[in-house]
């Protein structure tokens, strides 16, 4: 759910809680157990929260980390809230404070918002920021912070939603997945489709896991519920796992299901959940495989192609090149890939191995297109590159690519046609 948030959220940093009362009751809100505390006094405090981010201008699954948010008396019946620093890879927005906030109070719940523009010293340099927070502290102690930040140059708004910390709330939520799904019984070429696995917390700390709904070829197999699954925590990685055997209604009719199901959760967010299923009267076991989805994770793979090469310039000479050759597509980013393009030879004419980055991706009604190009210079070797590429992968995997390639001082271009090989 979050690795590809990653790419740009490489990290956020964890944060310690530390009470600034001496009853535990009060730690959340910083109240002195009196009942006499000024509106202030009663939410002064550190909040061990969770924290839920994600990018205002590109939204996709959250990331979610451990911090603490510091509330602390500005005088004069106002606050200051010190919130913790975000790493992004090699960029670091640092912790800063957000001033004189004034808090109102309703039926025992507190309120209390600032929109700031101000700037903090980062190494001798100062960094200009602007700054969106807001805050509710309710009469039983539960809570929500809000935060939208820009900061220094970055071209996107950091968004953080913050509430009340526990273990298994790092792992609760939506997993919008790429389902990658073999046979057990009958090793082949996978298939790809996307879904969403939903978990949440249950009394007594334990999980209720939620299985998407999945078809496969033309046969509907029901959404699965599995309840009470216990999960184990050590050094932030969450793992957890159950066996089930049941019964769902479909169209008036029981069918039954076994379904083996384990999971991890890192502590970077990353993540993997493996399935076996058998459903109804089916002869064979489904294995699924749920990783973070993404556009670029959807093609992401080696593809074994055949091509037909013609001459741009002249395409009445015919096919000049065919052959069975593999294209490799790599993740670069959420929506881009690169792609790895093989040795190929005409005639004397040898082209070496070439790659080609930033390939964006584009889904659309589950048809994947991608589009790519470069004019330059071959790293190494200096010769002259021109490549235009595009192609679409569709839902049930069938592909269609197509390049144009001039290579060194060849006069002409070739226009390469990939499609599946025939088996």
């Amino acid at each position: 759910m979050k690795k590809f948030l990653y790419l740009l959220l490489a990290s956020v940093f964890a944060f310690s809680f530390t009470s600034c009362s001496d009853n535990d009751d009060d730690a959340q809100t910083g109240g002195n157990g009196n009942g006499a505390a000024s509106v202030v006094d009663a939410i002064v405090g550190e909040y061990r929260s969770l924290m839920v981010t994600t990018l205002k201008e590109m939204p996709g699954d959250p990331t979610r980390s451990e911090g603490t948010v510091k509330i602390s008396n500005a005088g004069n019946g106002k606050i200051n809230v010190e919130i913790p620093q975000l790493a992004f890879g090699s960029m670091v927005i640092p912790s800063v404070t957000v001033t004189e906030l004034e808090v109102s109070e309703e039926k025992g719940a507190y309120t209390f918002s600032k929109e700031e523009n101000s700037s903090v010293n980062v190494e001798g340099e100062q960094k200009n920021y602007a700054i969106k927070f807001s805050g509710k502290i309710n009469a039983d102690g539960s809570y929500e912070f809000n935060e939208e930040m820009k900061y220094g140059k970055m071209p996107f708004t950091v968004v953080v939603k913050y509430t009340k910390y526990s273990e298994l709330a790092m792992v609760e939520g939506t997993y919008s997945s790429l389902m990658v799904t073999t046979l057990k019984e009958m090793p082949a070429d996978p298939m790809k489709s996307k879904g969403d696995v939903k978990i949440a917390i249950m009394e007594g700390n334990r999980l209720n896991i939620t299985l998407p709904e999945y078809t496969f070829n033309n046969m509907v197999l029901p959404s699965i519920q599995l309840t009470e699954v216990e999960a184990e925590v050590a050094d932030g990685t969450y793992a957890f796992s159950k066996d089930v055997k049941g019964s769902v209604e479909v169209n008036g009719e029981q069918k039954d299901y076994t379904v083996k199901f384990s999971g991890k959760v890192n502590a970077d967010g990353s993540y993997e959940f493996n399935e076996e299923m058998k459903y109804g009267k089916m002869p064979f076991t489904l294995q699924i495989r749920y990783t973070q989805y993404s556009e670029a994770a959807f093609v992401a793979g080696t593809y074994a192609t055949e091509i037909e090469a013609t001459f741009k310039e002249n395409p009445a000479m015919g096919v000049i090149l065919s052959g069975k050759y593999n294209l490799k597509f790599d993740i670069q980013a959420p929506n881009k890939v690169t792609v790895s393009f093989p040795e190929m030879q005409s005639g004397k004419m040898v082209v070496p191995p070439l790659t080609l980055k930033d390939v964006t991706v584009k889904e659309e009604n589950g048809v994947y297109s991608l589009t790519g190009s470069y004019e330059g210079e071959e790293e190494g070797s200096g010769k002259k590159v021109s490549m235009k590429f595009e192609g679409s992968v569709n839902a049930d995997g069938s592909y269609k690519f197509n390049e144009e390639l001039k290579y060194g001082t060849m006069p002409f271009t070739f226009v390469i046609d990939y499609k599946p090989q025939t088996k």
